[in-house]
């Protein structure tokens, strides 16, 4: 699929999927088109879920009493979040935080980030991850029988790459990426948790092998994170077109 591009630059894949996650650690919702801002997707990954009493934050991937919670949706409705426990139905956050208490058995609230330390999002510094066909497929040759699926891997882009490819999202590092009118500069590797194995509602069933493959064959990493260098709009199809330089980064 690597072609030059009018831009002096290289043609390395496309955008298959957009996927924003208004809260984390929920499932999210599928996108045709978004707007990227400073900090990452507009309405990805803005709010938290945290347990009243304890004042933690949801962590499905390390804490068992969370675990549920990969199994509801968020969406952005026209009044803020909407979540939906059984993928018909959709409520507000009010409702939907007495729903999520009753479901997990402990109270909870919804929070937005605020950057104090007790609600800061995990997400500041990379805002945007993406991953590449090319990397699923490669989990895939390593786990022939497993159910290898985007939604496993909460990536905000879904990059198709070229058949048979092997994973090149490790040689973007420090690479500037434009998409439609976005630039990004792949800024770390996305190192995995114990999430990637997690079931989720209808037809992902729990897999610990997802998780110890990635850990042991492929240095516990898949995907990369990116820092936004120019925000805009991209969408579904748009080209990736890698620069044919290192983004500058000042010393020191």
């Amino acid at each position: 699929m690597a072609q030059d591009h009018a831009s002096g630059g290289r043609v390395v894949g496309r955008v298959r999927d957009i996927r924003r996650y208004p809260v984390s650690s929920m499932g999210g919702e599928l996108l045709t088109e978004a707007e990227v801002e400073s900090g990452g997707l507009a309405g990805d990954r803005k709010i938290g879920l945290f347990a009243t009493e304890t004042g933690e934050v949801a962590a499905p991937g390390r804490h068992r009493h969370w675990r549920p919670l990969a199994n509801v949706l968020a969406r952005l409705g026209r009044d803020g979040v909407e979540i939906s426990l059984d993928r018909a139905t959709w409520i507000g956050a009010e409702q939907g935080a007495l729903a999520l208490s009753a479901y997990l058995g402990f109270r909870v609230e919804f929070r937005a980030y605020d950057g104090t330390e007790q609600a800061r999002s995990l997400y500041e510094l990379s805002p945007i991850h993406l991953l590449t066909t090319s990397s699923m497929a490669a989990l895939q040759r390593i786990l022939p029988d497993a159910t290898i699926d985007a939604r496993r891997f909460r990536c905000n882009l879904v990059i198709e790459t070229q058949a048979g490819a092997e994973p090149v999202e490790q040689a973007w590092l420090g690479k500037r990426l434009s998409i439609g009118g976005v630039v990004l500069e792949g800024s770390e590797p996305c190192a995995r948790c114990a999430f990637t194995s997690l079931a989720q509602e209808p037809d992902l069933p729990f897999d610990k092998r997802v998780h110890t493959a990635i850990s042991q064959r492929l240095d516990g990493n898949l995907g990369l994170y990116c820092s936004v260098i120019e925000p805009g709009r991209l969408r579904v199809g748009d080209e990736i077109v890698l620069a044919e330089f290192n983004a500058s980064r000042p010393s020191g």
